[in-house]
């Protein structure tokens, strides 16, 4: 029986799956990584660990290349966007719209996109949807700091 059945929460799992990814060789095409790693989604809260261990990734670059490593491009996939930084505009359908829809890879390029944005109301939120600076119609912008 593998640890990933013996844990009691997702987190726990997640913790496993990342030592199995960041240890683990990487294996001949189709082969996955054994099934330790699969049990670690296979108890009935797969997707809360495929969060927690997309989020650690952001942070942790020895397990975004053992992601890489392992060829999981999907999941390379998701930790860019989860790391992104989206503008959202307010449109003349009097709608909020992201853009683009993939995001900006960082905040100085989401303020970037944001401040020709002049005439229209606009927001970046970071990979959480939290604000991060607005901007007005008028060109204002918050936070109010010198840029360049």
């Amino acid at each position: 029986m593998s640890a990933a059945i013996d844990a009691k929460s997702a987190k726990a799992r997640a913790t496993i799956a990342i030592r199995l990814l960041k240890r683990t060789k990487p294996r001949p095409r189709g082969r996955g990584l054994g099934r330790n790693f699969d049990d670690c989604f296979e108890m009935g809260d797969g997707v809360a660990v495929y969060s927690i261990v997309i989020e650690r990734a952001t942070s942790d670059q020895e397990l975004l290349a053992a992601i890489d490593r392992h060829g999981l491009r999907a999941w390379a996939v998701a930790v860019e966007e989860h790391r992104a930084h989206h503008v959202w505009i307010y449109g003349d359908d009097h709608r909020w719209q992201s853009c683009p829809d993939g995001g900006w890879p960082d905040l100085e390029s989401a303020l970037d996109f944001a401040e020709d944005e002049v005439g229209v109301p606009w927001i970046v939120v970071d990979h959480a949807g939290a604000p991060v600076a607005f901007g007005d119609h008028l060109g204002r912008f918050w936070p109010e700091k010198e840029r360049r």
